[in-house]
């Protein structure tokens, strides 16, 4: 270990140069943020990133398709962490007896379906308009602690589907003829949990 005097004050002053020297010394390597992620206690945020869609999605699909450009990826620090998805976003059923369906997705697997009952489909989120309701917007909060057990990039995204060829909308009002209908943005933050 190299050992510098201050010759004005005769103080002695390690050298901390190389990891040996670190090692010698008992310190403590903390990562770029100030604190190692092994060392945050339980229930602490680790990391915390966001994806913001302000334009229009649309589709007349009945089945489930990617809502393009509304997903997020985080690569966990550790495999017990969990990730808390937070989602906030609009759809816009369209016509009479429109059905708007939502799903959330964890990479190829769909988190948070309801439980089947009789002949209702099963989904995470969903709008049902049975009066004329071009104008229609229906906000969406949702939220969903996940246990995905990986560090590797995971992908969490939000998928839509229409009901018999009808056109479901994401981001506002099935249609923008007039100042009465309306552009919405969404957002889905993910935040990484200690466990």
């Amino acid at each position: 270990m190299a050992i510098t005097l201050d010759g004005t004050t005769g103080i002695t002053t390690p050298d901390l140069t190389s990891v040996d020297d670190i090692t010698a010394n008992s310190a403590t390597v903390l990562t770029t943020a100030g604190v190692p992620a092994s060392a945050m206690p339980a229930g602490s945020v680790l990391q915390v990133l966001q994806t913001v869609k302000t334009d229009r999605f649309t589709t007349t699909s009945g089945t489930a398709v990617d809502i393009t450009g509304f997903s997020a990826t985080i690569t966990p620090t550790s495999a017990t962490s969990k990730i808390l998805v937070i989602s906030n976003f609009h759809t816009g059923p369209g016509l009479t007896g429109s059905y708007t369906r939502t799903q959330l997705l964890r990479d190829s697997t769909v988190l948070g379906l309801g439980s089947a009952s009789g002949s209702a489909t099963s989904v995470t989120a969903g709008e049902i308009v049975t009066n004329s309701a071009d104008n229609d917007v229906l906000n969406v909060g949702y939220t969903y602690l996940d246990s995905p057990a990986t560090t590797s990039a995971t992908t969490y995204k939000w998928q839509m589907y229409a009901f018999s060829g009808r056109t479901a909308t994401f981001n506002g009002s099935t249609t923008t003829t007039n100042s009465n209908f309306f552009n919405t943005s969404s957002t889905i933050t993910l935040m990484e949990i200690a466990a």
